[in-house]
């Protein structure tokens, strides 16, 4: 996997805060819960991972860049981000940069309107194991935080697929709610224990 460097994007800052609800409590949980489990492995300039939901048609909450999650709430670890193809950048409203992987969020909630939140993380086990698990992978490697990266996902996820593998990098799970992306993962990622408890 590519050496983490920064996002690879332009953004323009709007405002340092923006207007939330009861879903980025949710999306805080899910952050912290994969953290703990080792799903978006934490480490000491942030977590390898990223998570989302859709704000309006072509708006999206999303974790900031190098955010350490953690059990309570702080706002300032996410951003409301909207990507302005007139400019090619992110108009973003809060304190950080959003998250390296802004355009694979993206690009998946313009192309299924239905879909309302995207969960990225990285197990190098059910990357391992993901053939023997039946799971859908993308047919080339491409480099993170890219246009390409976020097309591949996007043709395995129109097979009808809602939980994929980015080949040599990590997981994407999508649902029509957060609770339903992240328990997704975690259906997932049972069936992963069970296979390897199968093996032991």
């Amino acid at each position: 996997m590519e050496n983490y460097q920064g996002i690879k994007f332009y953004t323009q800052r709007q405002a340092s805060d923006f207007a939330y609800d009861d879903r980025l409590a949710q999306l805080n949980y899910w952050a912290y819960i994969f953290g703990e489990m080792g799903l978006a492995p934490v480490h000491s300039q942030g977590a390898y991972g990223n998570h989302s939901y859709r704000e309006q048609e072509d708006a999206f909450v999303i974790t900031s860049t190098g955010m350490i999650p953690g059990n309570a709430l702080r706002s300032s670890n996410y951003c409301l981000v909207r990507y302005q193809p007139a400019d090619d950048l992110f108009h973003i409203h809060g304190r950080r940069e959003p998250s390296s992987e802004s355009f694979l969020h993206l690009f998946i909630y313009q192309c299924f309107p239905e879909i309302q939140s995207v969960m990225h993380g990285h197990s190098t086990l059910l990357n391992s194991y993901a053939g023997e698990l039946g799971l859908a992978v993308t047919a080339e490697e491409c480099p993170y935080g890219t246009r390409e990266l976020a097309r591949a996902a996007v043709d395995v996820f129109a097979q009808g697929h809602e939980f994929i593998i980015l080949k040599n990098h990590g997981f994407v799970a999508i649902g029509d709610s957060i609770r339903q992306t992240g328990c997704r993962v975690l259906h997932h990622y049972r069936q992963l224990v069970e296979r390897l408890a199968d093996i032991s």
